[in-house]
């Protein structure tokens, strides 16, 4: 709109009014129409309720967060970091307590969480007290079932290893050693 047109617009409204009677009739219509575009219609209210209506009915139909559930008993602190390793992790039931760290992890050494249970990355070999262990490498084997978890997994022959002092007791049989070059036999 140019400055023509404006004060003619001006002229019609203000035509027998005097100034404050003008601008009190324009600060009332424009008051009027920015509450009109602030106060949300009774259509927007209904809107919002469905939309938190489905929201809660969603949730209700997803069940309590797994999470939560699992982490329940521990307090404070402790249960935020259950929650938060727990949601990390993927799946509630793959969460684990680890003594020495005094964290929770997911899973054990060498696990991954997979589909929802724990499973070895590399070859899971029964220990002696009943347990499973996951061995830490591909090159790893099973020992003979009655070892302790610490051995269960051993290195076959041919496998080269860095010392026969230092890893020896971790080939499946004997190790031998050629100068620099220790291999399981």
């Amino acid at each position: 709109m140019d400055d023509g047109h404006f004060d003619t617009l001006a002229r019609s409204l203000a035509a027998g009014r005097d100034r404050r009677s003008f601008v009190g009739t324009l600060v009332a219509g424009l008051g009027g129409s920015l509450s009109l575009a602030l106060v949300p219609s009774a259509g927007a209210a209904r809107k919002r309720h469905e939309k938190a209506k489905h929201r809660q009915v969603t949730n209700e139909a997803k069940g309590p967060d797994s999470c939560a559930v699992r982490c329940a008993d521990q307090p404070g602190a402790r249960g935020a970091q259950c929650r938060q390793a727990c949601k990390a992790c993927g799946a509630a039931a793959c969460l684990r307590f680890d003594q020495a760290s005094g964290s929770f992890r997911c899973c054990g050494d060498n696990a991954a969480c997979v589909d929802g249970s724990c499973a070895c990355t590399f070859a899971t070999c029964p220990a002696a007290d009943g347990s499973t262990v996951c061995c830490a490498n591909e090159l790893q084997t099973c020992r003979a079932p009655l070892a302790l978890p610490d051995e269960a997994c051993c290195f076959p022959p041919e496998v080269q290893i860095s010392s026969c002092i230092l890893e020896g007791r971790q080939c499946c049989g004997s190790c031998v050693s050629f100068g620099d070059v220790s291999t399981c036999a």
